[in-house]
């Protein structure tokens, strides 16, 4: 019998231990742990019970007619909390694996049905003597509704096996190693007490299984942001996980604020502390059944159990709020707030859409907030997948290159092109490059584009000897990215000596913006290029300040003339003198004049009339491939 006692006073010291552990923690409680405390609670109080009830029957001293009454009483408060703790811990599972976020009332109601069954035959044990009774001296026995109880618990038993082996891909492999060891435990104490009553050893198993589960589950501080007190990224990867894994329907709302890290600046760091506090409590106000995270510039709602309604009046408070400035010890901060709505699993089908979602980065300036629907997650998927396009490209080297010639008025011949890279995407078949240049600009891989190009038009140069058709030398864009790159000179000094081609066949194109630039630097890359033989050209004139003094800067070859600026001035009649002036004063300084553009015989008499001396455009070509374009250049020059 005090081996019994014993097995009961150690499952009482260790769900006192978690009880503790858990109560010392400072911040809001999620579902998960409030119910992880219920599930302490009940191991805690049935464990002082039956200690309680065990001392009465084997201290002679409290084993007293005058106390069976007290010892009923602890016997059926033991059952009672003891044949609620399957449907708790079933419960746990659910909320680990995600499963909770669908829930209504009628589901729990369903769920809880065999626990209030349970709870009905142990308040009937007091008429009925159902479950137990108390013999002479006391001596407890087990009565035969007994196992209508424990067949009740094997339906939430049962019911945890099949939430861990059906959304067994809901938790990482080792977490749910971990999960099946504690659940064993618990169901081994329960097999083994049913088998042998005298045993005792349940609650001690259970008391195991709960204390593993704090350590896997509860002890999660590197889950929480340490000044809000939410959950953070990481915990909402893992959110985001389980919630699509279990199929579980949820709206995730994303609230960026866009200026927050000015206001991170300006103001000292406990008053800016202050303000995250205070706008993560407005948010917990907004709705009962959501999941708050905050990570970097963004608050994050994942919100259940919701209709399309009750989001549009979540979206029309936030909005109303965010109109106004927050005001924190007589500081106003006015944001800039930029809100999108998605809805899983219609929108969302992986932790990649979510994550895509929230590396977008709006252009939110014509606008307080701006609020966008799941229309803006299809841009973003679509700008993720065009990102994976160009690393593979970068990767396996795969972007193509096309030449658009470029024609001479004074000769009458193609004597020159331009190199435009060109991508083709086996998913997403072909990529214009008015979508894939921002996007490998803003991700950082123009440079390595860059670089791919250069090559393919080194190798281009030295297999096909086009300067054997009149082609004198072609045009290669040069990024401001690769301008800021230190060994952009040896670099391309290496592709050069590697295909045995002469920087002089090769004119570099850098837009007027990039040309603006005198810094030290610029002006040095400049150089060394100019010292290798590279001629330059200023591309797209006429965009920027269209500033003379630009075209000073560098001793340019060609001014390409945007096609803009032909567009305006077939319309306008003042736009018109102003080519024709800029045109002429460009041909004084000794440049020559690239229009870009043209594609019709008026805009190419017109041009030629303005003064230009190089014409590109669909007039004559559009970008054509090594061959094609190989073909095209010998026939039109052999008619010429």
């Amino acid at each position: 019998m005090e081996l019994t006692v014993a097995f009961d006073i150690c499952a009482f010291l260790l769900s006192s231990f978690c009880m503790f552990y858990e109560l010392r923690k400072r911040r809001a409680r999620s579902r998960q742990n409030s119910v992880y405390l219920l599930l302490v609670c009940n191991v805690l109080a049935s464990a002082f019970f039956a200690i309680f009830a065990n001392m009465i029957q084997i201290v002679p001293s409290f084993c007293i007619e005058e106390n069976r009454s007290l010892l009923f009483l602890s016997l059926m408060v033991y059952f009672l909390l003891h044949n609620i703790l399957p449907a708790t811990y079933a419960m746990y599972i659910r909320i680990i694996l995600g499963l909770d976020a669908s829930r209504t009332r009628a589901k729990e109601l369903r769920f809880f049905l065999p626990a209030v069954v349970s709870v009905a035959i142990v308040l009937l044990n007091v008429p009925f003597g159902w479950v137990f009774t108390l013999g002479e001296n006391m001596r407890f026995a087990r009565a035969h509704m007994t196992y209508v109880l424990y067949a009740l618990s094997v339906f939430y038993v049962g019911a945890a096996l099949y939430y861990l082996l059906r959304y067994r891909v809901a938790l990482q492999k080792r977490i749910m190693n971990s999960l099946y060891i504690y659940y064993v435990l618990a169901l081994f104490g329960i097999i083994f007490q049913m088998l042998v009553p005298q045993a005792k050893v349940e609650l001690f198993f259970e008391a195991l299984s709960i204390l593993g589960l704090m350590l896997v589950f509860e002890e999660d501080d590197a889950l929480h942001d340490t000044v809000t007190g939410v959950f953070n990224n990481m915990a909402f990867r893992r959110d985001v996980t389980r919630l699509l894994a279990t199929n579980q329907p949820f709206y995730c709302i994303d609230l960026r604020f866009l200026n927050m890290k000015f206001y991170a600046r300006v103001m000292d760091v406990e008053l800016f502390h202050m303000l995250l506090v205070h706008i993560t409590d407005w948010l917990s106000d907004l709705r009962k059944r959501m999941s708050i995270y905050h990570f970097g510039d963004d608050f994050i709602l994942l919100v259940f159990n919701a209709e399309e309604e009750d989001i549009h009046t979540m979206i029309w408070n936030l909005r109303k709020k965010l109109d106004d400035p927050f005001v924190m010890e007589g500081v106003e901060a006015q944001f800039h707030s930029y809100i999108s709505v998605v809805k899983a699993p219609e929108d969302i089908k992986e932790l990649d859409d979510v994550l895509d979602l929230l590396e977008y980065e709006p252009d939110n300036k014509g606008s307080q907030v701006l609020v966008q629907y799941r229309e803006s997650l299809n841009y973003v998927r679509r700008e993720a997948a065009v990102e994976r396009a160009l690393r593979n490209a970068v990767v396996n080297r795969s972007f193509q290159v096309y030449y658009q010639p470029i024609y001479d008025c004074e000769t009458g011949r193609i004597v020159s092109a331009e190199a435009l890279v060109r991508l083709f995407d086996e998913e997403l078949g072909n990529i214009s490059p008015g979508e894939f240049i921002p996007i490998a600009e803003r991700s950082a891989l123009i440079v390595e584009i860059g670089n791919i190009v250069f090559e393919k038009v080194c190798r281009f140069l030295h297999e096909h000897r086009p300067e054997e058709l009149g082609i004198e030398y072609t045009e290669v864009n040069l990024s401001v990215a690769q301008f800021m790159q230190s060994n952009l000179v040896e670099r391309f000094a290496e592709i050069l000596a590697q295909y045995g081609v002469p920087a002089e066949r090769i004119n570099l194109e850098i837009t007027e913006t990039v040309a603006s630039d005198t810094t030290e630097p610029f002006m040095l890359a400049i150089r060394q290029l100019e010292n290798m033989g590279f001629t330059f050209s200023m591309d797209d004139y006429g965009t920027g300040y269209s500033n003379i003094s630009s075209i000073l800067n560098v001793n340019f070859k060609n001014i390409k003339m945007d096609k803009s600026f032909l567009g305006q001035a077939l319309d306008n009649r003042e736009s018109a003198s102003i080519l024709r002036d800029t045109t002429h004063l460009i041909r004084h300084l000794g440049r020559n004049v690239l229009q870009e553009g043209v594609e019709t015989r008026e805009e190419l008499n017109f041009v030629q009339e303005a003064g230009c001396n190089l014409i590109q455009g669909f007039y004559f070509s559009k970008p054509l491939p090594e061959a094609d374009f190989l073909d095209y250049v010998r026939s039109f020059n052999h008619a010429a």
